[in-house]
């Protein structure tokens, strides 16, 4: 928590703004934001990832608009993550591999918070879906360990199945976790009775169901048939990937964009080379899928040292390591590197080896999820950077498990310890079924069941801030309050500039203004944040007028503004030139307090479209 945010993609202060999302972050953070104006999260619309909004709203309450604050306390509950590790690795060995792998995974969450400024990743203090989603699937395995080895315990299928649910409402691929681990159960397990494979696999799917279906029933009342979420995602990705066509039912406005900014992101960040391999001379789905898939895989172990030399955080990425840096080949390699990355190779594999002896094959339970969920990342033609967050800290895992078997090899050689061959652990096997095991079933589900309703319970926290109101009912509110008198318009003045097909008025909160001198924005052409030739201050507005934020450009001079979270009336012009269309705002009524008016300036003509500045 005390790690200070450093300025990033995800979160830019540009000009010395406060620090605001902006792009995926913005959209998840928007999404909360409707809420807590009353009209539901994501302004009521479908959106299968919704469980990280809804959390975001609740941290709101606690916490209000600063961000700052609102990250400090989303690390506090993500600090449970390396607790989970730490039961993980309890459970596939020891005690000794659970406390090493903790320990590495709290100090790698520090390091990713001061990363995230120069690379792409996932870390507690980023407004993303990747690192809750570590969260989830790391509960998702201590679970299904845990049944395994218990059997009898059928509750634990019940959190494992749930955990998944949950975890899907993140990102959605991870559903096909689902028929990974029930092909492990029926196949892989054959020490465990065979009623007790079917009856496990039933209940855990069972389980998932009972954690999203508070939000499925949320989104049917919206005219989406029930389990829409499971596959409409599905057909986004084999549409906008494979350009397969077909209809998913009903489009999302969340949906589509969410699509759409994750492609620029991914051009604008450049840390996928292979897309770029494959742009040129990949151009096959099979050449596409072996080279996400290769991508995946060794982007799962660059973050290892690679090098004798102890470098501060922005060497290690910047020069002492090619892996960071865009288009990087084995070329760019050194001979260090290359030793070290045989080291991680065989210490994984020992580890891979050492799980095995132990374990035999629920040791290797963590490893199948890690590989089939980079197989849902190949899928999706999505590799590297934070894509492979959710599931790379396995690694680390077998890498400290194959440490630990060469630490356990010299202490026996020395006579530290006695030398016996290791024992392989039996799993547990209950011999009939009980009632009392399907009892304690029940709870487990309740308590599921409630997590999921917080889901569709943040959005009907709160009553409508804004109602719809005409033109002429804003623009006669604006002179009942003498605003019009004070900015030097008259009524008559705007009813006929408002007569235009391009002039707009409409009301909303303001979110995330920031100011912007000439030539300098965002560096992302998709947004209206982008960089444009003239001074300004540029915000996003959400109200009742429209289903989607609003961009609102307001060419002005640099001085002090209060502007966050304040009500507005906004008068100006539709701009459709760039590729994020935005309002060109002619003035700005700051309706809260303090009360304010904010005009253009130069002060244009009264007409669409507003003249450059």
């Amino acid at each position: 928590m005390h790690e200070p945010i450093r300025s990033n993609y995800f979160l830019p202060d540009t000009m010395d703004n406060p620090i605001y999302p902006y792009s995926d972050s913005a959209l998840f953070d928007t999404g909360s934001q409707y809420a807590l104006i009353g009209q539901g999260l994501f302004n009521g619309q479908y959106f299968d990832r919704a469980l990280y909004s809804a959390f975001l709203t609740y941290l709101h309450i606690l916490v209000g608009q600063n961000f700052e604050n609102l990250l400090n306390l989303q690390a506090i509950f993500f600090a449970i993550f390396p607790v989970i590790i730490f039961l993980i690795g309890k459970e596939i060995h020891s005690y000794t591999l659970g406390v090493s792998a903790g320990l590495l995974t709290i100090l790698r969450g520090i390091n990713s918070i001061v990363a995230m400024a120069w690379i792409d990743l996932a870390g507690p203090k980023m407004m993303m879906t990747d690192f809750p989603t570590a969260i989830g699937i790391a509960l998702f395995i201590l679970f299904a360990l845990k049944w395994v080895k218990k059997p009898a315990n059928l509750h634990f299928a019940v959190w494992c199945g749930g955990f998944l649910g949950l975890s899907m409402m993140l990102r959605t691929h991870v559903l096909l976790l689902l028929p990974a681990l029930i092909a492990y159960i029926l196949f892989f397990n054959v020490n465990i009775s065979r009623s007790y494979r079917f009856i496990g696999s039933f209940i855990l799917i069972i389980g998932m169901l009972t954690a999203s279906t508070p939000w499925d029933i949320r989104n049917q009342s919206k005219g989406y048939p029930m389990f829409y979420m499971y596959y409409s995602r599905i057909w986004l990705v084999l549409k906008e990937r494979y350009q397969i066509q077909g209809s998913s039912y009903l489009t999302s406005p969340y949906i589509e964009l969410t699509s759409a900014t994750t492609n620029q992101v991914s051009k604008t960040l450049a840390t996928l080379p292979s897309n770029e391999i494959q742009d040129g001379i990949c151009t096959s789905v099979i050449c596409k899928l072996s080279n996400h898939m290769a991508h995946n895989l060794i982007t799962s172990f660059v973050f290892f040292p690679s090098s004798l030399w102890l470098h501060n955080i922005w060497n290690t990425v910047k020069e002492a390591s090619p892996f960071w840096q865009p288009n990087w080949g084995i070329s760019d390699i050194p001979f260090s590197g290359y030793v070290f990355l045989f080291i991680h190779f065989t210490l994984f594999s020992l580890g891979i080896g050492s799980a095995w002896q132990k374990q035999k094959w629920l040791g290797l339970l963590p490893l199948g999820i890690f590989l089939v969920y980079l197989l849902t990342n190949t899928l999706a033609l999505t590799s590297g950077g934070r894509y492979v967050a959710p599931v790379d800290w396995v690694v680390v895992l077998y890498s400290l498990l194959g440490s630990l078997q060469i630490l356990i090899w010299l202490m026996r050689w020395i006579g530290y310890i006695p030398n016996k061959q290791e024992e392989y652990s039996q799993t547990e096997q209950p011999n009939t079924l009980h009632v009392k095991q399907f009892i304690k079933i029940a709870p487990a589900l309740i308590m599921l069941a409630s997590i999921g309703s917080l889901i569709p319970l943040a959005e009907n926290l709160f009553k409508p801030r804004y109602q719809i109101q005409s033109a002429e009912q804003l623009l006669t509110s604006l002179k009942e309050s003498e605003f019009l008198e004070k900015s030097g318009y008259t009524q008559e003045e705007l009813t006929q500039f408002l007569k235009d097909p391009q002039a707009v008025i409409t009301a909303g909160k303001v979110l995330y203004p920031r100011f912007y001198e000439a030539n300098s924005g965002e560096p992302d052409r998709s947004t209206y944040y982008r960089e444009l030739e003239y001074a300004r201050v540029v915000f996003t507005i959400i109200g009742p007028y429209t289903i989607e934020s609003q961009g609102i450009i307001l060419s002005i001079e640099k001085q002090k503004f209060q502007l966050d979270q304040s009500d507005v009336i906004v008068l100006g012009c539709k701009n459709t030139i760039y590729y994020a269309p935005f309002i060109d705002a002619v003035v700005v009524f700051v309706t809260s307090q303090p009360e304010y008016i904010y005009k253009r300036t130069p002060a244009p003509p009264l007409q669409c479209p507003v003249p450059f500045p």
